[in-house]
């Protein structure tokens, strides 16, 4: 558990998307403290669960930037500016070339079980802020794809995109 979960002033829901494959991807944007004496932060919390009828036991997650695909509007549907940092969200062609072949080793150790009737697992988190250049308190919709590698017998890691989960949720911009 990190400072930032500690310190949650609150569990809001986790709202779910579609199902794929019986995998299903959750998201929660909730106001953390990273330190007493700083602000609240917008931080998007990211879940999976297995609501399928099997294990699953081959599932491997790449690093948040290159597993998450992320875009904010605002209240009238204008997208949101990326931060330098958020325009590298799904930047993975490489990545995934890394992962493609079937010798590949990269990251086997990040491999994640998803088992039948477990809780929602967490599979990363990122701060709002870092990420996105948002201008002024707003009524904001955060919508997330999450992408992950399944390791098939043959050892070849398939890329797979999770559906997209959407949120709305207020929050305000990163003071100076």
């Amino acid at each position: 558990m990190t400072a930032a979960q500690i310190n949650s002033e609150t569990n809001s829901p986790i709202t779910w998307g579609p199902k794929l494959n019986g995998i299903r991807v959750g998201m929660r944007v909730e106001n953390l403290h990273y330190r007493a004496d700083a602000p609240k932060q917008p931080v998007c919390v990211i879940y999976a669960e297995n609501i399928g009828t099997n294990d699953i036991r081959n599932l491997v997650v790449p690093e948040p930037e290159n597993a998450i695909f992320a875009t904010i509007l605002d209240a009238k549907g204008n997208q949101i500016k990326k931060t330098r940092r958020g325009k590298q969200f799904g930047s993975s062609e490489l990545h995934a070339a890394l992962f493609s072949g079937p010798h590949s080793t990269r990251h086997r150790n990040n491999i994640r079980p998803l088992f039948v009737g477990n809780p929602p697992l967490q599979m990363t988190m990122f701060n709002i802020w870092e990420h996105f250049e948002i201008p002024a308190w707003d009524k904001y919709t955060v919508s997330v794809c999450l992408r992950v590698y399944l390791v098939r017998q043959d050892g070849v890691m398939q890329p797979v995109s999770l559906p997209q989960v959407n949120i709305s949720k207020e929050f305000d911009a990163k003071p100076d």
